[in-house]
Parts: C-alpha cells; sequence; structure tokens
C-alpha cells in the first residue's frame, strides 16, 4: 500500500511544478512555502515536516526525543537530526542575519534600533536570499543544495516570521505598529500561542537559551565572534548573485504578500458580517506594513483602481524584472481563485 502511495506521489510531482520554478511563485505560493521544500547540504528538506506544497514534503527520517524544556513544547517531540545542523552552524546563522540586516533594508539601521516590522522584513529578506537565488538562476541550471549554514539560519529566523505572522493574523497589539519589542517578549508571546509546535505535533528543537540568544541579537545587536565565521558570510556579494535587485526583491514580495492578504480579507469580511471588526482590524495591520515598505524603500506600486487580475499581474510583473525574467500576459483565472482559497 505505500509502495503505492509513494508511486502515486512522484507520478503528481512529474506533473506538478516546483514552487521554485513556477513563473507565478510569489503569487502563487510566497517565499516561505516556495523554498521549503528545498533540500540542504545534509539531505534535509528546509521546511521539515512543515513543507509546502505538501505534495512535495518527503518524510526524510529523524532522530526525535521528548522536549525538556518548560512552556507548551514540555514532552512533546523534538527533532534532533535538523538540531544538530542548527547547532553546528549557529554562529553562521547569527553572521547570515547580520550581513542581511547590514545590507539589505534600512540602510543605516540596524539593531537596536530594529522594531516589530523591521524583524518581520528581516525575516523575509533572509528567506528572499534562498528564494532570489533559486529564482533567478536559469531554467536549464540543476537546482543546487542550499548550503547546511543557510538551512540553520532559515530555522531560525522562520521563527520570528511565524510569530509576526501570527500576531498579523491575530490583530495583536503589539504589531499594530513598528514598536520596539524585546527577546524574552516574542519567546513568551510563542510560546503562550505555542506558535513552536507546528501541525502534526512537532514543536520547535533547541533550548530556550540558545533561542533567547538568536532573538536578543535579531532585537538588540548582542555581540558574536565575527572571527569565527567564514568570511563568505560576512560579504552580501557572495551570498547573492545581484544584491541590488535582491534588496528590492524582499519589500516587493512582501507588498505582493499583503495585497493578496488584504483581497483575500476584504472577501471573507463580506461573507462574514460577525466577524467584520476583528477582519478589518487584520486588515489595518497588512495595510500599514504594506505602506511601510513603500514608504521606507521607495517602491513604485500599481495605481489603485486596477481590477484584482490585472493588479496582481502587475505586481508579479515587477518581481519577473527583478529576476529577469520575461512578463507575463496573464496569471491563469485558476490560480487566482485558488490562491484567494487558502
Amino acid at each position: 500500500m505505500q509502495v503505492a502511495r509513494n508511486i502515486a506521489k512522484r507520478a503528481v510531482r512529474f506533473f506538478y511544478p516546483k514552487p521554485w520554478r513556477s513563473d507565478v511563485m510569489e503569487f502563487r505560493y510566497g517565499l516561505w512555502r516556495g523554498v521549503s521544500p528545498l533540500y540542504a547540504e545534509n539531505g534535509r528538506q528546509l521546511g521539515e515536516a512543515n513543507t509546502r506544497p505538501f505534495i512535495f514534503q518527503d518524510a526524510v527520517p529523524a532522530e526525535t526525543v521528548a522536549c525538556k524544556y518548560e512552556g507548551s513544547r514540555y514532552g512533546k517531540r523534538i527533532n534532533m537530526s535538523a538540531l544538530r545542523t542548527a547547532m553546528m552552524h549557529f554562529r553562521d546563522a547569527l553572521a547570515i542575519t547580520s550581513t542581511v540586516a547590514d545590507n539589505c533594508y534600512l540602510p543605516g539601521k540596524s539593531p537596536p534600533t530594529l522594531g516589530i516590522w523591521d524583524l518581520y522584513i528581516l525575516s523575509r529578506a533572509s528567506i528572499a536570499v534562498i528564494a532570489f537565488e533559486h529564482r533567478s538562476a536559469g531554467r536549464g541550471q540543476q537546482t543546487p543544495l542550499v548550503p547546511n549554514a543557510f538551512a540553520s539560519q532559515y530555522q531560525f529566523i522562520t521563527g520570528i516570521f511565524m510569530i509576526c505572522r501570527h500576531m498579523m493574523e491575530s490583530a495583536a497589539p503589539v504589531i499594530t505598529r513598528n514598536r520596539s519589542i524585546s527577546a524574552d517578549d516574542l519567546y513568551a508571546y510563542a510560546d503562550e500561542n505555542e506558535i513552536f509546535e507546528s501541525f502534526n505535533g512537532m514543536v520547535c528543537a533547541g533550548s530556550k537559551t540558545k533561542i533567547l540568544e538568536f532573538l536578543t541579537y535579531c532585537c538588540q545587536g548582542a555581540p558574536f565572534d565575527a572571527a569565527a565565521v567564514q568570511d563568505q558570510y560576512n560579504d552580501i556579494n557572495t551570498m547573492v548573485r545581484d544584491p541590488s535587485a535582491w534588496r528590492l526583491y524582499t519589500p516587493h514580495t512582501i507588498e505582493f504578500d499583503c495585497f493578496l492578504e488584504i483581497e483575500y480579507l476584504q472577501r471573507k469580511s463580506h461573507d462574514n458580517p460577525a466577524g467584520r471588526a476583528n477582519t478589518e482590524a487584520i486588515i489595518e495591520i497588512y495595510r500599514s506594513l504594506s505602506n511601510y515598505c513603500i514608504k521606507t524603500f521607495g517602491m513604485c506600486v500599481p495605481p489603485e483602481g486596477l481590477s484584482f487580475p490585472d493588479a496582481a499581474l502587475a505586481r508579479q510583473n515587477a518581481v519577473q524584472a527583478l529576476l529577469k525574467r520575461p512578463p507575463l500576459k496573464r496569471i491563469p483565472p485558476r490560480l487566482l481563485t485558488e490562491r484567494m482559497n487558502y
């Protein structure tokens, strides 16, 4: 039975376009979903059991143990196999984070002056390093493995992404404006809202001390020994092939996500008047973040008044230009409907 399932899965994969090869990856999946099926040098997928789309999720064997740390993770299973890679490259992960923060999105603005929106942008910019490299590669090129150091940084920085995303989707007061937040508050929020736990019952691995060390570095610029990491992680020019395009790729994809989420929530609000007040609060957060990106990066966005398909296409084609890909004539109606039904 299992053999038959695996054969069927491979058959579907053959006809299902790989997310990072899709012409509309940013529209259809977003960065996190788009790169989560990629493999690192250690043979593990970046998204592990959270890989999306599910059709690309592989059951890579992993050693698991019960979590010994207090809070919502206690007693639940953690992935020790992935944790070993993360810990082995922890200093490299800090160096990558530092380089992204210094070179990407807010010239002259670095910890400890980052607000909660800035931390979200930092998380997305880090994921965009991987996404941009694979999206800007030629179609004929073989998909390279993601270096283990980037896989480690991905695991840590995705935690910030998931915390901020939960805050936005919950209309948490802390993210209604770009206020500063401490590492302790970020950890407490994640623990209280069980963000450390995935849908399959597995929880984020790693000690509370190590997680807080990474969060503290992002929030406050806590020092680390730069001499202890490889030079390639201290130079943005060795991370991405076109740093200037990558710097624009990040805010464009964030604004694109905000646009799509606002459209989805507006439709949801129309169908559910009872929950309209909360939905409007969430919409306002996404709109504020979108405007912050536009103002901070001096972005040019499509004019208001366009239809949803035309506005989505214009945004995807702005991304296509940054990736040096030809513009698209349209986004298939099937995908427009699919995206609004997430």
